[in-house]
């Protein structure tokens, strides 16, 4: 059956469904759910289910009247004496930021609990926030047994968030891997901007802290933020790492001590705990920042590592704790440096908290 704007549909292959308000393409269509998000659908995920013509022979054939105007329900109201109300308004999806930065591109997904008195209970309201000049398309995926899973997609507009879902405590562990894509746009003459694609890796760990959810420039609400784009910190980190170049340079010096067997000119290392790499307290920077802050220097030394041939080995001594930095460690030698081989390091020179690096050049 042809899809037409209008029709009413269910999703195929996932639960739920909406009606059709665009068409994007020829193969594609913007769907609004019930519950107001607009998604992007193919149209051979698409049913039909109560096509306007059908629902408008249905109506006949049950000889359901049609609703009263607004204007003629208000003036037999005024005849009857009784008062007339005024006609619900539509609320925006788009939520305007209290005290958004003028001039910065900023793009965050904030998480504010149900109930700021007992965090560990949840449910948690997922806000995606737009703190720039531009309005932005934007769609959100989670990762399930290897496949993707757009949760939300649509427009947030400017200097706005929007309300994404509400997500359960029990279920946070589906949205620890997100990956978000989107377009800035403006109406009328602008510079042409180019679509974007970036992960994010949430630890659940964060839920656990009160003092993770905290007053912030965009609502009332307490939130934990996540920073997906942040053209001010950027900014930052990459002042940051210009600074403390002279502390990668001695951490690429021969030790004084090289393991046995191994030529000292022939391994690297580099010591990713934060208070080795700057003196700036890490109270100033979130534990996004941080982690993006350590990992801007793995993938520096790597790269370094990589163009000196006489480089065989480098290690990354980042620690155990809760394993989040050795994790963002191994998932960047999987994706930025597949053919490099990785290993624990050796645990009597370095402990348990390391990762042996194999160099292979392409």
């Amino acid at each position: 059956m042809t899809i037409q704007v209008g029709d009413k549909v269910r999703f195929l292959n996932e639960v739920g469904g909406g009606e059709v308000v665009k068409k994007i393409d020829k193969l594609r269509w913007l769907v609004r759910t019930p519950d107001g998000f607009e998604i992007p659908m193919l149209a051979s995920e698409l049913v039909v289910d109560s096509p306007p013509e059908l629902v408008s022979l249905a109506n006949k054939s049950e000889h359901i009247a049609p609703q009263t105007p607004p204007s003629v329900v208000a003036s037999l109201a005024a005849q009857r004496g009784e008062p007339i109300l005024p006609e619900p308004e539509k609320q925006s999806v788009h939520i305007p930021l209290h005290s958004p930065r003028i001039g910065v591109e900023g793009l965050y997904l904030g998480f504010a609990p149900a109930d700021p008195q007992d965090i560990l209970r949840g449910p948690y309201t997922l806000y995606v926030i737009n703190e720039s000049n531009d309005d932005l398309f934007l769609t959100l995926s989670r990762f399930e047994r290897a496949k993707s899973i757009t949760f939300f997609g649509g427009k947030v507009a400017r200097q706005c968030c929007r309300r994404v879902c509400d997500i359960k405590a029990k279920e946070l562990f589906l949205y620890v891997s997100l990956h978000i894509q989107g377009l800035y746009y403006s109406l009328g003459a602008h510079d042409l901007r180019t679509p974007f694609g970036a992960d994010l890796t949430i630890n659940g760990n964060e839920f656990t802290r009160p003092r993770s959810f905290r007053e912030n420039r965009f609502l009332e609400e307490e939130l934990l933020l996540l920073a997906i784009r942040d053209e001010a910190k950027e900014h930052e980190l990459e002042v940051l790492v210009n600074q403390n170049s002279d502390t990668l340079e001695e951490e690429k010096a021969p030790r004084k001590e090289p393991p046995k067997g191994v030529p000292a000119a022939e391994q690297m290392v580099v010591d990713l705990h934060f208070e080795k790499l700057t003196n700036i307290k890490e109270s100033t920077m979130t534990p996004t920042e941080k982690l993006e802050f350590q990992i801007q220097h793995f993938r520096r030394a790597m790269d370094e590592a990589l163009k000196n041939v006489h480089i065989k080995r480098l290690v990354a001594i980042h620690g155990v704790g809760k394993q989040t930095l050795q994790r963002e460690v191994q998932r960047v030698l999987r994706m930025d440096y597949p053919v490099c081989k990785y290993q624990d390091a050796s645990f009597k020179e370095f402990g348990y908290g390391a990762t042996l690096v194999i160099l292979v050049r392409e």
